[in-house]
């Protein structure tokens, strides 16, 4: 009886001036900073509110211009100029910076807003600088990995982080703060309560975490999305200062981005960007499908769980318990709710992963609760954009919309700050993604374990892969794929605020010359293009030229190499057998657990995989843990993929 294993390979007044003015008014707001840190001698925040005098907020009316129409595409739009400032206590920055701390010991991220005294921001438009100014806004960290300390016990601000502002803060959770931590009266609270910027209850300001030196990689990414049909967030360029006491620090340029929640769905689909098998809102909000008279989909954040609600979002499970909002603790799910919280069903994202994962579904079955049209210029899209850290390569970095219309689901990209070569600290490929076939089923760390991957782009369907090979080409032969359309805007940008990277807190300069080093640098945009279209030209020629539509490996020979201990005692090479056109065997005794690699006649690697007996292109060395066996190994070519068959 034999037993086989197959694996797979895997963004004050209105102010009218001239040109000139406008733009020496905004250098002027953030040069004039009189340093880079600052210093108080004001207590830390601690644990009860007897410790300090309780913050009064009482209502001040904001300055919203109203003699010229300024509209959410104002903000977002390139050709303007953004300066952004936060006013700020010490105190309230201490308190963050203690949220942090407090909740990092808990291994979660802390919720917790605190109070800006006001933020206001110019919008340079042709000749006129237009003023918001809003008051009492709340103020926290965001992110992952780029959350930390970023002020010192001396109240000297060492860090850049990236920041939330949430214009509707009530500063009266207490779940989160102190008793009389913070007064505010209910004609205050009703006034924030449903306070908007542009239509935007809340806007994340993004510094640049990934030292890109052109500064436009994630902006450029989005805006190809949705130059293609897939939702986006909106985003632009501000400088930003913080004036904290009587003191300012300059921040420098960040990117400010629309937040992803349920409004951004009714802005996209009333704006007047075409998106892939969208209705307008005004139909999406009639329609039936998902919770009853819910003008909204259900719309999911997807990221690694926080808290004991941990796991990876990687759509192999409908385990009730991925599924969720934020806790008051602020643990938070795999898949955490954003829309239609007041009466949560999960029943949409629940079927649609459980017809993935059903071993005889099919195309048609997936084509009825996921959008195939949508996915697969969202994965052409992605794959040329070449990020580690997404859906695809690392289960990150995404959302998911179910619709009313139909109840389909559809993909959202978010936090793309790892594009177009950009390795600094995480470079999985040791090639910035440039080498990776785009029939690859790898992952930055193992093998593809997500069925809509393995069960269309990954899978035998031959029309499926001509598909996404065309919206591949598509991409390709546009004018975003040139270095004519991303130098034009790396130009706008630097001419910008080229003034303002030169602080101690924005120090990259601007560049489109990058000398990529693994793991450690950026790959620039021009060499990233051409070895990314070298490899996926590469990868197309085989797919037209095979027989059936497969991926052909252009490798004659094959040996395999291992031992028996470690791969410093002993290595033995074998030949793999052709038996018949891409089919090659080896079949050899394995007398103790057994490490191995495949090498093609060159040299190179083929495959190897990990500890966990599952095959990837890269990564660790196969372990296999059958021993005292006979074992045949089979290699085909034409599908990318190994079986090994143990003889008893």
């Amino acid at each position: 009886m034999k037993k086989t294993k197959k694996i797979l390979l895997l963004l004050t007044s209105l102010l009218l001036t001239s040109c000139s003015k406008g733009v020496s008014s905004l250098t002027e707001s953030l040069s004039t900073s009189s340093g880079d840190s600052i210093s108080s001698n004001t207590s830390s925040n601690k644990e009860t509110s007897s410790t300090y005098n309780p913050v009064i907020i009482d209502k001040k009316e904001d300055i919203i211009p109203t003699s010229q129409e300024v509209t959410f595409e104002s903000l977002f739009d390139i050709n303007n100029v953004l300066n952004t400032e936060i006013d700020v206590d010490s105190k309230e920055l201490k308190k963050l910076n203690e949220d942090y701390k407090k909740y990092k010991e808990k291994g979660l991220k802390s919720p917790i807003y605190r109070l800006a005294k006001s933020v206001t921001i110019k919008i340079l438009i042709n000749e006129n600088v237009v003023t918001y100014t809003y008051y009492n806004v709340g103020i926290r960290m965001k992110g992952n990995t780029s959350r930390t300390e970023f002020i010192d016990e001396n109240n000297n601000i060492t860090n850049n982080v990236h920041l939330k502002l949430s214009f509707e803060e009530t500063f009266d959770d207490e779940n989160y703060y102190l008793k009389d931590e913070y007064k505010i009266s209910d004609e205050s609270k009703n006034y924030y309560k449903d306070r908007k910027f542009l239509g935007m209850s809340k806007v994340d300001l993004r510094f640049n975490h990934s030292k890109d030196q052109s500064y436009i990689k994630e902006y450029y990414a989005l805006r190809m999305f949705r130059e293609f049909g897939i939702l986006s967030q909106h985003a632009n360029f501000s400088t930003l200062k913080l004036n904290i006491d009587n003191k300012s620090v300059n921040y420098g340029l960040y990117l400010i981005e629309e937040p992803l929640n349920k409004t951004f769905i009714k802005r996209s689909l009333s704006s007047k960007d075409k998106f892939i098998n969208m209705e307008s809102y005004d139909k999406e909000k009639k329609g039936k499908i998902g919770v009853e008279g819910a003008k909204y989909g259900q719309l999911y954040k997807a990221s690694y769980g926080v808290g004991s609600i941990n796991g990876a979002p990687d759509m192999t499970s409908s385990d009730i318990k991925l599924f969720g909002i934020e806790s008051v603790n602020s643990e938070v799910p795999p898949y955490e709710l954003k829309s239609n919280t007041d009466k949560i069903d999960h029943t949409l994202i629940r079927n649609a992963f459980d017809v993935l994962n059903k071993n005889d579904s099919t195309l048609e079955d997936i084509s009825k609760v996921i959008d195939l049209d949508y996915f697969l210029m969202y994965e052409a899209l992605c794959t040329l954009l070449g990020d580690p850290d997404d859906l695809r390569n690392n289960y990150n970095n995404y959302a998911l919309y179910f619709r009313r219309t139909d109840g389909k689901m559809i993909i959202i990209p978010i936090d793309k700050d790892r594009e177009f070569g950009i390795a600094n600290g995480f470079d999985p490929t040791q090639k910035a993604m440039t080498e990776l076939s785009i029939f690859s089923s790898r992952v930055s760390y193992g093998e593809q374990k997500n069925n809509l991957y393995k069960k269309t782009i990954l899978s035998n369907n031959v029309d499926i892969k001509k598909k996404y090979i065309e919206n591949i080409k598509k991409v390709m032969d546009s004018e975003w794929l040139t270095n004519e359309k991303f130098n034009s805007i790396f130009e706008k940008v630097k001419n910008h605020y080229s003034e303002f990277v030169n602080t101690s807190f924005c120090n990259v300069p601007f560049s489109l010359e990058e000398v990529y080093e693994v793991n450690k640098s950026n790959m620039s945009f021009k060499e990233y293009r051409e070895k990314k279209l070298k490899t996926i030209n590469n990868d197309i020629s085989k797919f037209n030229k095979s027989s059936n539509g497969e991926l052909i490996k252009d490798y004659k020979e094959f040996y395999l190499t291992g031992t028996f201990d470690n791969w410093n005692k002993t290595t033995e090479k074998y030949k793999f057998k052709l038996v018949e056109e891409g089919i090659y065997t080896l079949t050899m005794n394995i007398t103790d657990n057994f490490y191995f690699k495949v090498y093609c006649n060159d040299g190179k690697m083929w495959l190897r995989g990990d500890n966990n007996s599952l095959l990837q292109e890269g990564g660790d060395n196969m372990y296999l843990k059958d021993k005292d066996k006979n074992v045949t190994f089979k290699i085909n070519t034409k599908t990318g993929t190994l079986e090994y068959t143990i003889n008893n």
